[in-house]
């Protein structure tokens, strides 16, 4: 009896036809998913900084794929623990639905997206409080839906190159003493901030991605918390922006340290 050497799957024809144009099925799908390289951002009320694993940084410019962005419900359970809650993508234009109603979780409304870091190529999840219009995070949405029209890439869009950034300003807190009174203090806090400074087409950002090399033996640092402490909104002032000779160039790496 003869053996077959047909393989079921095999299509040469179906499976170029797959990639043309560039295209690339199996990471268009992992992008949309927000899959990133083990790496998770969120930005420090209390020192301005951005954290980045077990690292912290200044901020700097990254590419912003808002296009991918997700709206999402966070929670902590009594113990500290996260909670996953309702998600969907701001593309598909479906509202996000109230988090379940569960005993003692605090739910904190999220802006969950995807940012390329121009030197290393590599993907990280971004998370930002979005429970008022007027967070940064807001404004950058507001921003990129007023522009991106005016980037066309081929079938698609430009992707923002994004300045992260910080502003202070300045708050009353209570603290309580050590006979039950409360003294009022004033603190120094932080803001993020975000400002699109340049675009890059799809083929640019491939090409940052495969000249940073294979990260994949790399250990990436732990999980944290992805969640800002809870902080009060700011009056306007000064924003600070390191790094911007990187801005200029989309090669600015993580800022100042």
């Amino acid at each position: 009896m003869t053996e077959s050497t047909a393989v079921a799957t095999t299509n040469p024809v179906g499976n170029l036809m797959a990639f043309a144009g560039g295209t690339n099925p199996f990471l268009q799908h992992a992008k949309s998913e927000g899959v990133s390289d083990g790496l998770y951002m969120r930005h420090n009320g209390n020192t301005g900084k951005f954290i980045i694993g077990d690292e912290e940084i200044e901020g700097g410019t990254f590419y912003f794929d808002v296009m991918g962005a997700r709206l999402a419900w966070l929670g902590f359970d009594p113990n500290n623990k996260p909670v996953n809650g309702p998600e969907v993508k701001m593309l598909d234009g479906v509202a996000l639905q109230d988090p379940p109603k569960v005993p003692g979780v605090k739910w904190i409304k999220q802006i969950k997206l995807t940012i390329t870091d121009p030197e290393s190529g590599k993907d990280i999840v971004l998370s930002c409080k979005a429970e008022k219009p007027n967070r940064a995070i807001w404004k950058l949405i507001k921003a990129y839906g007023e522009t991106v029209g005016r980037h066309p890439d081929g079938t698609g869009f430009q992707v923002p190159l994004v300045q992260a950034g910080s502003r202070s300003f300045e708050m009353d807190i209570k603290e309580k003493q050590d006979d039950g009174t409360e003294r009022t203090m004033r603190v120094k806090k932080y803001s993020e901030t975000f400002e699109i400074v340049d675009w890059g087409t799809a083929d640019l950002i491939a090409e940052v991605k495969a000249s940073a090399g294979d990260h994949s033996e790399e250990a990436a640092p732990p999980m944290k918390d992805v969640t800002p402490q809870v902080e009060v909104l700011p009056p306007q002032e000064t924003k600070t922006f390191p790094n911007a000779a990187g801005a200029a160039t989309g090669r600015g790496r993580f800022g100042s340290r």
